[in-house]
Parts: structure tokens; C-alpha cells; sequence
């Protein structure tokens, strides 16, 4: 930048850095983060450039910017996947980026001009596209690049003026405008529609309860094949719950349950938008369980993109008719629109030919229970002494499969010991329904978050005591290790996580599609400016030297055309150079001096665009030429 820096230019080449700062902050939603960092970028405006430094010691300036980005983000923003803010370490690298932009503003002659500033700003404009802007992310965009480029013209005041530059550089131009804002326009309607068409084959479809093993009835035995499936089905943020019920069984019919009340479904509004609470619960579904909700059973309230869902008596939640919906959010407490309804009439029923079986072993394990509660934790804890897990075992046919558990081969696996429970629990008194849905046990340790696989299927019961209903499980405890609290392995724990940045990578992108262009465009052009300067610094010369590239005009340029100017041969703030030396020499200017203003403004030029001297050659002509034309 020419020297003095004038208010103006300061001005001029912090917009951009404004205006990728903005977007930062508009795309965190932080209000603490957004003082931070706007504190530190206006007082590198305000202390303008006073720092005299090498260009290694501006990029070391730079990467130390990452000190106080990480002071200003990480305190102050949480990561929470499936989001839609920038958090965690997307905001630390914005404000990176940033910063280091801003330490540019420090420097008198910051090292690559404006390219550098164009080149961190990108990366923060492309950090910021994480989250969910929209109109506003698109509108701040184009500003920065905007600035950014009027940016460079204030470093190069020798660059020939908009009117001057020739129709095939405005051709160019006119191209790259109309192919980015074609393909944007291509990408905002095409990618959306290409990936909703994926997601709805992955999915299975949204009303076709069979494709998950969640259906109207559960026969015993049914849950067998899932309990070795690695099959990853949902995904779970924030405080997860042991138990996702998904459907839930009232009558029993010789090793069979069946949902009574399945066809009898109401529809249930829910919040559209999701809560920004600590304690909400994020689920995403996976795999081909599209038509269910798995929620806990305390679930209170629930948010949908559609606002509505389907549930019956029992409890059991499916997703509205027509609807495609892979995330939700659950807030747990006190009972309301989706609790299960209070016991019905075959939550008490037990098959008249059980009823001898089970007699027994209810007056021996509840001899010593006073209470509903009492009686429902000693048939839980008895069953789980009486039997063992198993996932291979043998069965007598013609026999109810209950009967043989309990009397005769005493193992069996979850949906056993939850039926088993259920039919003791009503023979004591006690209403109860057998439940399907999936344990949550294994947490990503990269990500935070819990995943449930289809071995995570399991069935348990549920019991009405003390007016409401609890979960029961006689499973042993410690019999399926995979539905104990535990961590996943390390290299598929890092493989679902890289899929899960790459799925949302790919969400951002099918949402902000008009925007993807615009980033890549300027990491494109940010790419181009560079190389363009790394060949001119790096270029050789026939005899070996190194070629010496300059940022800004030299002093000695300054130096001529102010002779010139005093010698009544001013040059218009608009001219080129090659123009201005023609010009000189159709003066009236003596003739050595003409000849010799014109030939050292030739060769500024070839050097100051083209690299072809040094610049000490250059400047040493330069000078003895404006000497010449102040000698007159």
C-alpha cells in the first residue's frame, strides 16, 4: 500500500476482515464469542499498521493467531453434533482464520498483500459454511469477496483502472460469472433432490414396520438374528437414556404378543423446532427403521420437522403418514401427550392354562412383598436367579414356550425373561406389558455421542405401580456386555465419526448448494494468486539469480512520476504505466530526459509484472531518471 496508509485505504483493506468476522459471529451464535473476537479485530483497525516485520516473522504472527482464537472460542462454544452453529473446533478454526487476517492489518507491509488477506478470509467464510445461515451466509459471501478484491487494488495502485482492462479480460470474467452463478443455481436444486432421493433408498421407506423387526407382534424368538448384527441403526446426542422403547405388546397368545390397540392411533402434535436445552435428547435414525420413533418412556415432549405423530394407547410412536424424518429431539420429565395410557383390560390378562405354571413361583419369590412396587422387583430379581441367558438353547414343541422356560430348559435370551416377567407380574396383580426397542450402552469416544446397533435390540417390561408405569428388566444383569455403559472401539468409533462429519459435510451442501460455488471459487482464485506469485518470486533467470517480486509500488517509482509531475507532466490516477511512458515521451521534455523516464518506466513495469530484473537494477534506474528530470 502506498505510504502513508491514507484513512481511507485502512478502511478499505480491513472491510474484508469485518465482514468474515461478521459471518463468523453470525454463524456461532455466541454472544460472549462474538465480544471476543470483535473486540481483538477492531483493535488491530484501531492501532493500524505500525509494525515493521519479515515476511517469516508475519506468517509466524499468523499461526500464533491460533492462541487467541482458541481463547476466545473454546471457552465459550460446545460442540454438539447434529447442530446447526458453528461450535467446537469449526470455531476455533473460523476464528483462526480471522485473526490471522487481522494481524495482517498490524503489519506496514504485510507479506502478499491482499492475497493473504483473501486467502484466510476464504478459509473463515468456509468454516462458517457449517452452519445454517442461508440468505445470510450467501449475502456476506459475495460482500467479502467483493471487499477482498477492491482490497487488492488498494495494495497495487499501479493495476490499470476497470475501464482500461481489455475485452478479453472482461470476457473472462463475464464467463467465470455466469458458469459459477449457472452451477449454483444447478447445484441449489439439483443436489437437495439427489439427496433426499438417497436418503429415501437407504431408509426403506417410512411406513413399512417389518424392515426394522419392529412390528405389531413379537414372537418369541423373533429377536434372535438382530443380536449379532454390528449394523449401526441410530445415533444418539446428549444425555442418552438406557431404554428407547419402540412397541409395546398387551396380549399374549401361546408365545406370541400382539399390540391391541396398534390400529387405533391418533395424531399427536409435536414442536417444530427442535429445543437448544442442556438435557434434550438428539436422535438420529439410521438403517431401515424410518417408520418408528424410539423414545424413553419419561418422554415429554417431542420436536419433528412436521409438527405431528402417530401413537396408540400403548405408547407406541410412529412417524405422520408420508413423512421421511431421520432426526428428532425429545425432552424427558413429567408424562404427557406420549405417555402410554393407564392399564387397560389385557394388561391384566393371563391364559388360563398359565395360571397353574405361574402360581407357584409367584407365592415363593413375593412371600415377604407388602407392595405392587415389592412384588414387581421380587418376580424381577427371582427370574434372574431362576434363569440363564442364552442365545442357543433348546425348546420342547407343543409346548407354550413360557411353560418351558420357566419349568423345563431355564434359558433363553431378553424376549424370554421379558415375557416370562410380564405374564408372573399379572398373575400377582400387577398390570404389565412387554416393551421392544433398543438398550443404549456404547458412546463414541471422538464424537461424544452414543450409537445403538441392531444388537442392541432387546425387550424388557413395563409395570403399573405407585400410578404409573417403570421399566423392568430380568434380563441378568451383565449377560449381553454390548448393553452395558462401554466405549466403543477405537477404530469403528473413528470410522462412524468420519462418516457422521461427512454426512453433515454433505447435508451443508445439499442445503447451501448456491454457496458451495462461491467458496470454491475463492479458494480457487485464493489458490491462483499464490502460485501466480510463488512462480514470479521463484522464477530463474538465465544466469541463475533469482527474479525479486515486489508488493506495492516502490518509492523510487513515487520518486519519478513526482518529478515528472513537476516538470508539468502529471500522470492520471487511472493510467497504466505503458501508457504513461508513452505519454512522457511525446512531452516536451528534453530529450535524454523523455528518453530516459520513458525507458525506466517501460522496465518498472516489465519488472513490477513481469519479473524480468532485479529490483535493485530497476530502482537504480528509476532514480537516475527522475534526477535527469529534475535536472531538466
Amino acid at each position: 500500500m502506498p505510504s502513508p496508509w491514507t484513512l481511507s485505504a485502512r478502511l478499505l483493506y480491513a472491510l474484508p476482515v469485518v465482514l468474515s468476522a461478521a459471518l463468523v459471529i453470525a454463524a456461532t451464535q455466541s454472544p460472549e464469542h462474538a465480544v471476543g473476537l470483535a473486540v481483538m479485530v477492531l483493535a488491530a483497525i484501531a492501532v493500524g499498521p505500525r509494525i515493521r516485520a519479515t515476511d517469516e516473522s508475519q506468517h509466524i504472527a499468523a499461526g500464533l493467531s491460533l492462541l487467541p482464537a482458541l481463547v476466545v472460542a473454546l471457552p465459550f462454544t460446545r460442540e454438539v453434533p447434529g447442530e446447526t452453529h458453528l461450535s467446537g473446533a469449526w470455531c476455533v478454526a473460523a476464528s483462526w482464520a480471522v485473526l490471522a487476517s487481522a494481524s495482517r492489518l498490524l503489519m506496514v507491509d504485510p507479506a502478499w498483500g491482499a492475497r493473504a488477506t483473501l486467502g484466510f478470509g476464504s478459509l473463515a467464510v468456509l468454516f462458517a459454511g457449517y452452519a445454517r445461515l442461508h440468505a445470510l451466509y450467501t449475502a456476506l459471501a459475495w460482500a467479502f469477496l467483493v471487499a477482498a478484491l477492491g482490497a487488492a487494488r488498494v495494495r497495487d495502485p499501479a493495476r490499470p483502472s476497470l475501464r482500461h482492462l481489455s475485452r478479453g479480460t472482461w470476457g473472462v470474467a463475464g464467463a467465470i460469472v455466469a458458469g459459477t452463478l449457472a452451477f449454483s443455481a444447478g447445484s441449489s436444486q439439483g443436489l437437495p433432490r439427489l439427496h433426499d432421493y438417497l436418503v429415501a433408498r437407504y431408509m426403506h421407506g417410512s411406513d413399512d414396520p417389518t424392515s426394522s423387526g419392529f412390528s405389531p407382534w413379537l414372537e418369541l424368538g423373533e429377536l434372535r438374528a438382530m443380536n449379532l448384527s454390528e449394523e449401526l441403526v441410530l445415533r444418539v446426542y446428549g444425555p442418552a437414556p438406557s431404554y428407547l422403547r419402540g412397541t409395546a405388546y398387551d396380549r399374549y397368545e401361546r408365545g406370541r404378543w400382539r399390540n391391541s390397540t396398534l390400529r387405533a392411533q391418533t395424531v399427536v402434535p409435536t414442536a417444530p423446532t427442535a429445543p437448544r436445552t442442556r438435557d434434550a435428547v438428539r436422535i438420529e435414525r439410521l438403517g431401515g427403521i424410518a417408520g418408528w420413533y424410539f423414545v424413553p418412556l419419561d418422554a415429554h415432549t417431542l420436536s419433528t420437522p412436521s409438527g405431528a405423530v402417530r401413537r396408540d394407547r400403548l405408547g407406541t410412536v410412529r412417524v405422520a403418514r408420508g413423512e421421511n424424518v431421520r432426526v428428532y429431539t425429545v425432552e424427558r420429565g413429567e408424562p404427557g401427550a406420549l405417555a402410554p395410557a393407564a392399564p387397560g383390560p389385557y394388561d391384566t390378562e393371563v391364559p388360563p392354562a398359565l395360571r397353574p405354571t405361574l402360581a407357584p413361583f409367584v407365592a415363593r419369590w413375593t412371600v415377604a412383598a407388602a407392595t405392587d412396587a415389592a412384588r414387581a422387583e421380587a418376580l424381577r430379581d427371582g427370574l434372574r436367579h431362576h434363569a440363564r441367558y442364552a442365545l442357543r438353547f433348546a425348546r420342547d414343541r407343543g409346548v407354550d414356550p413360557v411353560v418351558d422356560f420357566l419349568t423345563r430348559h431355564r434359558e433363553g435370551h431378553c424376549e424370554y425373561f421379558a415375557s416370562t416377567l410380564a405374564l408372573l407380574l399379572r398373575a400377582s396383580g400387577v398390570p404389565a406389558r412387554v416393551v421392544g426397542g433398543y438398550r443404549v450402552g456404547e458412546r463414541n469416544p471422538f464424537g461424544g455421542y452414543a450409537v445403538v446397533r441392531e444388537k442392541n435390540a432387546h425387550a424388557w417390561v413395563e409395570a403399573w405401580f405407585d400410578g404409573a408405569w417403570h421399566t423392568l428388566d430380568a434380563t441378568p444383569a451383565g449377560a449381553i456386555p454390548f448393553n452395558e455403559p462401554h466405549r466403543g472401539a477405537w477404530w469403528r468409533a473413528a470410522g462412524d465419526y468420519l462418516a457422521l462429519r461427512f454426512a453433515a459435510l454433505r447435508a451443508w451442501a445439499a442445503a447451501e448448494g448456491s454457496t458451495v460455488l462461491l467458496g470454491a471459487a475463492g479458494v480457487l482464485l485464493v489458490a491462483w494468486l499464490s502460485w501466480r506469485a510463488w512462480k514470479a518470486r521463484n522464477a530463474r533467470d538465465d544466469d541463475g539469480l533469482a527474479r525479486d517480486v515486489i508488493e506495492g509500488a516502490l518509492p523510487c517509482l513515487d520518486e519519478l512520476t513526482g518529478a515528472l509531475s513537476r516538470a508539468g507532466v502529471p500522470r492520471d490516477p487511472a493510467e497504466t504505466l505503458e501508457r504513461y511512458a508513452q505519454r512522457v515521451e511525446q512531452s516536451g521534455l528534453s530529450d535524454d530526459a523523455r528518453r530516459e523516464a520513458h525507458d525506466a518506466l517501460v522496465r518498472y513495469a516489465a519488472m513490477r509484472y513481469g519479473a524480468v530484473e532485479s529490483v535493485d537494477l530497476v530502482d537504480a534506474a528509476v532514480r537516475a531518471a527522475a534526477a535527469r528530470v529534475r535536472a531538466g
